[in-house]
Parts: structure tokens; sequence; C-alpha cells
């Protein structure tokens, strides 16, 4: 006896079946994306303070020595910090130390890449200062000590 083969019925999907299939990854990828953009902004908002707060870390050990605190008098950016070109920056102590601690590469703001961090000498006699996202001091970029509302 012979036996009859059997037919296999390997179609394999039809055409409708992967354009469903598609428009359910679009509409997915539709619905996520602006979640991944929420995200990536909050993670760079976090990013810029934490920075700041090292920063600040940096800045703090600078004035605890006496010749870089004599240094520290005028407001300025992290850019001028780690500008050679200024001709006070071979001499300048307080920016040779917060150099030293914040290490070789400028640290630049994540969330805002055309802005700088900016540093605040709030009062020149006890050296308190602030921190902002930005070229000038405002209420919504500070990040430190405070974190402002467009950073929130």
């Amino acid at each position: 006896m012979r036996e009859k083969k059997k037919k296999q019925n390997n179609k394999g999907f039809s055409l409708v079946e992967l354009i469903i299939v598609i428009a359910i990854m679009a509409i997915l990828a539709g619905v996520l994306s602006p979640q991944l953009i929420k995200y990536l902004d909050k993670s760079r908002k976090a990013a810029d303070v934490q920075t700041a707060q090292t920063i600040a870390t940096a800045i703090s050990v600078a004035l605890a020595d006496e010749d870089a605190n004599a240094a520290a008098t005028a407001d300025l950016t992290i850019a001028q910090i780690y500008d050679s070109a200024l001709a006070d920056y071979a001499t300048n102590k307080f920016k040779l130390a917060v150099r030293d601690v914040l290490g070789t590469t400028e640290p630049k703001p994540k969330y805002n890449s055309i802005t700088t961090f900016y540093i605040d000498f709030t009062s020149t006699t006890d050296k308190t200062f602030s921190i902002y996202a930005g070229t000038t001091a405002t209420t919504t970029s500070i990040l430190y000590p405070t974190v402002g509302t467009s950073y929130k």
C-alpha cells in the first residue's frame, strides 16, 4: 500500500495580517514617543541639577583656600573659569582651584545646550553664591541652592 502524501498548508502571513501588525506598531510608537521625550527631558534636568551641585562643591572647596577666596570677587560663568584666553586665568587662584576639583573638561548643561552655568556671588563678604543655568541670574533657572521652576 502506498501512503498518500499529505499536502502541507504553509501559507505564511497574509498581506492584511502584516498591515495590521504594522498599524499596531505605529499606534504604539505614537503613544509611547511623547512619554519617552518627557523622560529624556526629565533626565537632562536632573543631570543639570546634579552638575550644579558638583560645581557648588568645587566652589566651596575653592573658597576654603584663603588665596582662592580672595580672588573670588565677581560673578562669572563656568566657561570663564575654563577659558585659558582670559588674562587672569593663570594667576586667578579661585579659577584654578575650581578647575582642580572639577577636572579638565568644562561641564555644560544638558537640558539647554546653548546656555552655560552661571555663578552669582550674592554676598562678596561671606561668599554665598547661587548657580544658574544661563548667562544671568533668573529665578526660573536657578539650580543651587534651590531648584527653579524650569528645572522641576
